[in-house]
């Protein structure tokens, strides 16, 4: 119990302090919502806000097209042609859903995060069907469209159906009401009229916590406390609204108007950390910085603290547009991280694998427990939290048998790169290889190795890594990276790939890059070649002079 509420302080702590100090932001409109446009969510969610609510959002259907962001941010240059067309396909199916659920009569979708969600496995769903239409059919509809995502428990109730990750909460979600108003209403507001809003409110175990054990954070950001959060800041929303006319602000309401103040003082001392920073001075022309800066200037009214984006109108365009090559530089970089983290789950697995078994599963998949034949990468779905998935596969067939080719639509998200064009079109191609050749861990035409068989040690030896994308294979096949060991950077390099992320057998993931020399690169795979490998100046590998 203890570990289950600080996690969920912990959502409710991040999420204030990312709305402070990073500048995440929400639409407000100084409290005022425009008449005949916002949605009455007041109204919708009464009978749900019960005292353990941290926090609420929404997603209004009538005003999300996947299809009309994705060319706007290529518009503005946020993405280039190749991650635009690679979007598309998946933006078109998702507007697809999105109109099957508007004409059952689904306009907004309400997510309830809350304490005992949180021991469940996630939050609550609550779709309100619209008057006139046919709950059953709608929840139909619904039941349908969630088939594309984790598996959900469904109630339908007289004028709206109800999701949940189990029964426990789903009769939680459908039959408790609050026994007091948690006074939101004017809170409600300020997300009410966008694509997507959001509002943590917290309650008050996650305040006291907040209070006691939130951690001193280094400069520039010690102003923010968990004082401040727990003791000042009675809600803060967040509203998102998207092509084509784009908005994105923040709201917070203080407890008092002294509270206003401190939160006020807080964000102009971040904005002047903001105005200080030499990555973001060099980022644009001086005329678009000070833009930035008077936007998130915080205005004050009574105890309401607003910093509203609006204040950029035609300039957006232009200051995006400005920024747009620093975003694709963080945003590679993530990707790599991205593929940096699924390979570490991809030898943390075949670790584990390798301690049941007493050796890693074989690369062509076939062994005296699975004579048929399918990829280690099926093999270790136990092993990825996929063990579902596992267990539906026909073990005794192999991987193209009428059957199991049905799963191969099902590969799990963490089979594709996110640097990678495979996979991007859901046709179950991975890059994720492992090296196969007489030398290395996994073998052809025999039994795989395990620990005791790498000789080189576990530091030194390549586990399992992410191919070009021209080397990609159907996950669930037995087909994997064929070494050249005369040209052993076959298969990784492609047209402007400066190198490739690699896992090691003791779990490490490291950069290798192109300009490896190739006795290096081979020392790496072979797993007892007796080779010195060192790390090199570029941050790459030799081989030891003389060895």
């Amino acid at each position: 119990m203890i570990k289950l509420k600080v996690t969920i302080f912990a959502m409710f702590v991040l999420t204030l302090s990312a709305l402070i100090a990073f500048g995440d932001y929400c639409v407000a409109q100084d409290g005022n919502v425009p008449n005949g446009k916002a949605q009455n969510h007041s109204a919708v969610l009464a009978d749900y806000l019960t005292k353990d609510v941290a926090a609420v959002g929404y997603i209004n259907l009538e005003k999300v097209n996947a299809t009309e962001a994705v060319n706007y941010f290529h518009g503005l240059k946020l993405i280039v042609d190749e991650e635009r067309d690679q979007a598309l396909p998946g933006a078109t199916f998702a507007d697809g859903q999105i109109d099957n659920l508007k004409n059952a009569g689904v306009k907004s979708i309400y997510v309830l995060l809350r304490v005992s969600d949180m021991a469940s496995g996630g939050p609550s769903l609550v779709m309100p069907i619209a008057a006139g239409s046919d709950v059953a059919a709608a929840a139909k509809v619904i039941q349908e469209v969630a088939q594309n995502f984790p598996p959900l428990e469904f109630s339908v109730g007289k004028q709206a159906v109800y999701a949940a990750a189990s029964k426990q909460q789903l009769d939680q979600l459908a039959n408790d009401r609050p026994t007091e108003s948690r006074g939101l209403s004017k809170a409600l507001a300020t997300i009410s009229d966008g694509s997507a809003g959001f509002l943590v409110c917290g309650d008050d175990d996650s305040r006291r916590v907040v209070s006691s054990i939130f951690p001193a954070l280094p400069a520039p950001f010690e102003m923010v406390t968990g004082k401040l959060l727990a003791e000042q800041v009675e809600w803060a929303g967040v509203e998102l609204t998207l092509p084509a006319d784009v908005s994105l602000d923040l709201e917070f309401e203080a407890k008092t108007e002294d509270g206003a103040k401190e939160i006020v003082s807080v964000l102009t001392q971040l904005v002047g950390v903001l105005k200080a920073n030499p990555a973001f001075q060099g980022a644009m022309p001086a005329d678009e910085r000070n833009a930035i800066l008077d936007a998130l200037a915080p205005s004050q009214s009574g105890k309401r603290v607003s910093i509203s984006l609006d204040k950029l109108d035609g300039e957006m365009d232009s200051i995006v547009a400005t920024m747009a090559p620093q975003v694709r530089k963080v945003r590679q970089a993530a990707r790599r991280t991205q593929e940096m983290n699924n390979l570490r789950q991809f030898a943390l697995a075949l670790l584990n694998y390798e301690s049941a078994h007493r050796e890693f599963p074989r690369a062509d998949g076939k062994s005296d427990d699975h004579p048929a034949g399918l990829s280690w990468r099926v093999h270790i779905l136990p092993f990825l939290e996929e063990g579902k998935l596992y267990e539906q596969f026909h073990l005794d067939e192999p991987w193209d048998s009428d059957h199991n080719k049905q799963l191969i639509k099902f590969m799990p998200p963490i089979f594709r790169s996110p640097l990678s064009k495979a996979g991007a079109d859901d046709e179950g191609l991975t890059v994720f290889q492992v090296p196969f050749c007489k030398e290395s861990i996994f073998q052809p035409n025999a039994d795989t190795a395990g620990f005791r068989d790498i000789r080189d040690g576990s530091s030194n030896t390549i586990l399992i890594v992410a191919a070009a994308d021209d080397e990609a294979v159907v996950w669930t096949k037995p087909d994997d990276w064929d070494v050249d060991l005369d040209n052993p950077l076959k298969g990784l390099q492609a047209d402007g790939r400066e190198g490739a992320n690699v896992a090691f057998c003791d779990g490490s993931v490291h950069w290798i890059p192109m300009t490896t020399a190739a006795n290096a690169m081979r020392a790496l795979i072979t797993r007892g070649g007796g080779e010195v490998v060192v790390g090199s100046d570029d941050g790459g590998y030799s081989v030891e002079s003389g060895k």
